[in-house]
């Protein structure tokens, strides 16, 4: 079991909930820029990127994605409907469909201003945004439960239970387990 996937994204999303005792997480804040947003968007894509990988093995053993084109072609091979996962931050009324440009053949903005964060910060500082990161952290989120599904099938259960991301139709366990027995959009 993958489950330092899991640990990271955990990381990463302390990361996040921690951000918004200073940046109230609003629609009117989306374009709200920062150093710890820069951090979270290159964190959560980076690792993107390794879970990626993974699902794409996982899709076709005989796969050699390297980038987010190649991700594409092989994840909507299997996944077609990956694209309409929807992920909510409840505690703040928000949702967040982070790959949906993928329907359209197209990478999202929020992956484009990643590179450019990446690349080149000194130019495109200003696109380390709060909208970015939460996209990221979304995206991130999206593709570890992909990955988990087709690793462990339904039921699978993993400790704890995210604190600020949920993904629609889950079910969740007692306490603080989370059973991973959720319908991703490719179940219907």
């Amino acid at each position: 079991m993958q489950i330092q996937y899991w640990e990271y994204f955990l990381s990463i999303e302390d990361d996040l909930t921690k951000v918004s005792r200073f940046v109230e997480f609003s629609v009117d804040n989306y374009k709200t820029y920062s150093i710890e947003f820069a951090r979270i968007i290159l964190a959560s894509s980076s690792e993107f990127d390794v879970v990626a990988k993974s699902l794409c093995k996982a899709i076709s053993s005989s796969s050699s994605a390297n980038n987010i084109d190649d991700y594409r072609k092989i994840i909507l091979s299997r996944y077609p409907k990956f694209p309409t996962m929807q992920i909510n931050i409840p505690r703040y009324n928000l949702s967040f469909k982070p790959w949906e440009d993928w329907q359209k053949q197209i990478n999202p903005n929020w992956w484009t201003s990643y590179n450019n964060v990446k690349h080149q910060r000194d130019l495109h500082y200003n696109e380390a945004t709060l909208e970015t990161a939460l996209n990221s952290v979304a995206g991130l989120f999206c593709g570890i439960m992909y990955y988990f599904r087709i690793m462990h099938g339904k039921g699978f259960s993993i400790l704890p239970f995210p604190q600020l991301l949920d993904a629609q139709n889950y079910s969740s366990g007692q306490g603080a387990s989370f059973t991973w027995d959720f319908n991703l959009p490719d179940d219907f």
